[in-house]
């Protein structure tokens, strides 16, 4: 009983930390975005 709870919570943090590495990555993709986009607005 305790190794399915065992196994069942490091799934969920697994994923919980899949989660979390996509969005940071796609919050860094979009912010590097977004300032390029500004540098190139501001340039003449």
């Amino acid at each position: 009983m305790e190794r399915a709870t065992l196994s069942l919570s490091l799934s969920v943090i697994e994923s919980a930390t899949k989660e979390f590495v996509l969005l940071s990555i796609g919050s860094t993709l979009l912010f590097s975005g977004v300032s390029l986009l500004l540098k190139l607005k501001s340039e003449p």
